[in-house]
């Protein structure tokens, strides 16, 4: 395919452009009616905002472009791949992401024609869920029913130290957090979440050793009482 003419096609505002394999090899394809087919295998790196506020269920926005230079909206076509339906509501990515949406433009510029993609892409939240979501909330769960579960001094003493315990274990939850995702100005929705798990925790525990310095106290006040008595 390397003598065939080729239109000169290059990606809008991309950070790299890489050939998956080499175009001097690449086969092409020439039918009886003068159609020729090529194949041109790139991997792309594009630049993007993402907003992380609703991070795992989060969803976003991109538009690309690609401009093949000295042509005109009647010379260039475009056609989407028959792998990509967009009939079909959800295509797989990658196993984090799936296509919801993909939508094409062909706007004919001063030099040539620009053809405009843009797409919607979600989170596969599964993994966050798996590995975060349920845990914390279990181990919430269970920390306030070990705590208000005791009535002796033992289990009042093996209750909060349980609850430190568990204390431990959602800082290292936030840890994770903070290694996997990226650094913004906002804290996304999971974040909330652990970190209320974390406050409720706390707070359960400090209610635990209140009401049992305030039930020894109360003890001693009325055990004097009685000795006045």
């Amino acid at each position: 395919s390397e003598s065939i003419w080729q239109p000169d096609i290059s990606p809008c505002d991309a950070i790299k452009r890489e050939t998956v394999e080499d175009e001097k090899t690449s086969m092409a394809k020439v039918y009886s009616n003068g159609t020729v087919t090529i194949d041109l295998n790139w991997a792309i790196s594009y630049s993007a905002d993402m907003v992380m506020s609703n991070f795992p269920f989060d969803s976003h926005n991109f538009r690309m472009c690609f401009e093949l230079n000295q042509l005109t909206t009647e010379e260039a076509s475009f056609q989407l791949s028959p792998f990509i339906d967009p009939a079909i509501k959800i295509f797989k990515v990658n196993n984090e992401w799936a296509l919801v949406s993909l939508h094409q433009e062909a706007v004919e510029e001063q030099y040539g024609v620009t053809i405009y993609f843009e797409c919607t892409i979600v989170r596969h939240p599964n993994f966050w869920v798996n590995l975060i979501i349920i845990p914390a909330y279990f181990l919430g769960v269970l920390v306030i029913t070990g705590l208000f579960l005791g009535e002796r001094e033992e289990e009042i003493e093996a209750s909060i130290n349980y609850g430190l315990a568990v204390m431990m274990s959602i800082t290292v939850i936030i840890g994770i957090l903070a290694e996997g995702l990226p650094k913004s100005s906002s804290l996304p929705t999971l974040g909330y979440f652990v970190l209320g798990q974390l406050i409720i925790v706390c707070v359960a525990v400090l209610f635990v050793v209140v009401r049992r310095e305030v039930k020894n106290v109360v003890i001693v006040v009325v055990r004097s009482t009685q000795k006045k008595k």
